[in-house]
């Protein structure tokens, strides 16, 4: 004779472990809906708008007292970094309001120049700065990183922005040079993009801050 007392135990066995882990799994979801992630997603947005603004706000400034214009016609714009980390006598003073807007509050940006070229294409080039590695090269934003951007317009009469040999430490930018139109391959954008006329480039100046 077959014993089914112990057959329906296990059978029981089985149905009590299945039953268990579905409670612990809808325990689960239902512990996943009631945390409220939103005081974390709501801190980071706030963060984002404040950065952009503050970014906004100093592209804005320096488009109106003439240092974003200075910065872009500087002859070694590609070359060199524009850092606010490491601001002294010789700094340009758009390196010194990015160390005030960015880097005494320990964030970290990328700089952009973007202008056009003859075909119509864009050409870009970085300029990036860290106040903990400022030679690092161009780093990696975060998800959370504000964007703003400052257009500038550059005329064939403007001059270029060379060393200022005669301070002591030598200013960066802080001498003109030749016009850019006339300052050919010592100026870091060579084309401009109409001849007719006496606009000679745009520069989009982008900032990148997480």
């Amino acid at each position: 004779m077959i014993d089914s007392t112990h057959g329906s135990r296990g059978q029981a066995y089985t149905l009590e472990g299945m039953i268990s882990a579905i409670l612990v799994v809808t325990a689960v979801l239902v512990g996943l809906q009631v945390v409220d992630f939103g005081p974390w997603t709501s801190d980071t947005t706030q963060q984002t708008e404040d950065m952009e603004q503050r970014a906004e706000d100093m592209l804005d400034l320096a488009a109106e007292n003439g240092t974003l214009s200075r910065v872009v016609r500087c002859t070694y714009g590609s070359a060199d970094t524009f850092t606010g980390g490491q601001v002294d006598n010789g700094s340009t003073t758009f390196e010194r309001m990015l160390n005030q807007t960015f880097d005494r509050h320990g964030r970290n940006y990328n700089i952009y120049f973007t202008y056009l070229i003859p075909s119509g294409e864009r050409e870009r080039v970085s300029v990036t700065s860290s106040e903990s590695n400022p030679t690092s090269g161009v780093i990696a934003p975060t998800d959370s990183a504000a964007v703003a951007t400052k257009t500038i317009a550059i005329y064939d009469d403007d001059r270029t922005r060379i060393v200022d040999r005669t301070q002591n430490p030598p200013q960066k930018c802080g001498a003109k040079g030749a016009t850019v139109k006339d300052a050919g391959g010592a100026y870091f954008i060579e084309e401009d993009i109409d001849d007719d006329s006496p606009l000679y480039n745009i520069v989009e100046v982008r900032v990148v801050v997480w």
